[in-house]
């Protein structure tokens, strides 16, 4: 179940709108359900209203693939990046000196400030 910060959170940035079909919304629903691994993080959140939820559990077939995609684009007209943002150049030229200067990739993702995947990634 979605925290009460969290469901505030995703209701103002979906401007208190159903994600499906534009109506007000009064719930949030998890993309990804907790019971299957899903996180409770505003990007595993939509809003819906109590219709589309429904169907989304059931008393209707609804299309994740579709309600995904139209709270995706809802997210992007509203200005939010989605997505894991995009290493610069320097900034991988930076990861690969310091793995050659022996650091380990925990080490090179703290002092060049992206994830342990990242510095993976481009420190190979």
């Amino acid at each position: 179940m979605a925290t009460s910060k969290h469901r505030k959170e995703r209701l103002a940035l979906d401007g208190h709108r159903c994600c499906n079909c534009g109506a007000p919304a009064t719930q949030v629903h998890h993309v990804v359900p907790e019971a299957v691994g899903g996180l409770d993080v505003l990007t595993n959140l939509v809003s819906l209203c109590d219709d589309c939820h429904s169907k989304v559990h059931g008393a209707k077939a609804v299309d994740l693939s579709a309600l995904t995609k139209a709270a995706l684009a809802a997210a992007k007209a509203r200005g939010v990046v989605v997505g894991r943002p995009s290493i610069d150049k320097d900034r991988q030229d930076l990861i690969r000196r310091l793995r050659a200067d022996g650091m380990s990739y925990r080490e090179v993702a703290e002092a060049s400030g992206v994830n342990l995947a990242s510095a993976f990634k481009y420190g190979r």
